[in-house]
């Protein structure tokens, strides 16, 4: 019978991975990584795939020590370069632990990376976590552009992110591993209820899933890959304004007025090109100043100022 994840896996790397360039592995030993590191040990059948392994320790649970060591372990009997970051709760403040961790772990991955020219970092998320992250932006009040949740592959912090099992469900993944005996850590903190994904894993989606269906979750992958598609048409669309733009100011005359949301995803682009983030409410209040084409408006966020003045619009920094 074929082997349908490794299959995927194969697909994804032939067109990606350039074989004298290092791939970084993101590991926790839990059912995704473990599958993910497996499935790309046997990919080497087809690729002369260089693999390292990272793990970083949190710290949050007594036992999350020892589980270090059996890894190391295990990737030392794997024969794969091996690093490791330990931290302990002192390491964190009380407030959101989860953004804290997130944090800690890019900053170490980014590090290694680094450190070995790696060509990409490889990540276990499926498509559980997808709809996860699509549910959690909704109940944020994301835009469409926003919705899109996790990428199968995207730039973070100088890094090559790919996550080749993003559209692979969760059951699929367990199925894997226990049809090959493939043994696997179960961290209890991924369903504690002190944080937000164990909340929504253990209380919202059992009780989302009981009133609509499981194939709500499906639903909420594919708002997310829409959304995604609806940024690529604008991205596009929009290429030729972007493309011209030399300074911190762009002339908008000649294509005002546009549709609402073109104009958004075009200022929300130009923006994020500039690493300048503002609020929904600025957004769309220099779209209508825009289309108005208004004199001397002006609207101040956290590190500085947009401006807008008959079709024209710029920003400033503070220093």
């Amino acid at each position: 019978m074929k082997d349908l994840l490794l299959l995927k896996l194969r697909k994804f790397l032939k067109s990606r991975v350039v074989p004298s360039r290092p791939l970084l592995i993101g590991y926790s030993g839990g059912p995704d990584s473990k599958a993910l590191l497996y499935l790309l040990l046997q990919c080497r059948r087809f690729f002369p795939l260089d693999l390292h392994v990272a793990h970083i320790d949190h710290g949050w649970r007594n036992e999350s020590a020892k589980e270090a060591d059996k890894i190391r372990g295990e990737i030392d009997f794997l024969q794969l370069p091996f690093y490791l970051k330990s931290l302990s709760l002192k390491d964190f403040r009380r407030a959101n632990l989860e953004e804290q961790g997130r944090r800690y772990r890019l900053q170490f991955f980014e590090k290694i990376y680094s450190q070995i020219g790696a060509q990409a970092l490889l990540l276990g998320h499926h498509a559980n976590d997808q709809s996860e992250t699509v549910l959690k932006r909704v109940f944020e009040g994301a835009s469409l552009y926003s919705l899109s949740g996790l990428a199968a592959e995207n730039t973070l912090q100088g890094m090559q992110i790919w996550r080749p099992l993003l559209s692979t469900e969760k059951k699929q993944i367990l199925q894997w591993l226990s049809e090959r005996n493939i043994d696997h850590f179960e961290d209890p903190t991924n369903r504690s209820l002190k944080f937000l994904r164990g909340k929504m894993r253990q209380e919202l989606f059992p009780m989302l899933s009981a009133s609509f269906g499981k194939e709500f979750a499906t639903n909420l992958c594919r708002l997310g890959e829409e959304s995604k598609e609806l940024k690529a048409y604008f991205q596009d669309l929009n290429k030729v304004i972007l493309d011209s733009v030399e300074s911190s100011q762009i002339d908008l005359n000649s294509f005002l007025p546009m549709p609402t949301i073109r104009l958004k995803f075009l200022l929300k682009e130009w923006l994020e090109r500039e690493k300048i983030s503002i609020s929904r409410q600025i957004i769309e209040s220099a779209v209508i100043a825009l289309n108005q084409r208004d004199q001397q408006k002006k609207f101040y966020f956290k590190n500085g100022q947009l401006n807008i003045n008959k079709g024209f619009i710029s920003f400033c920094k503070k220093a």
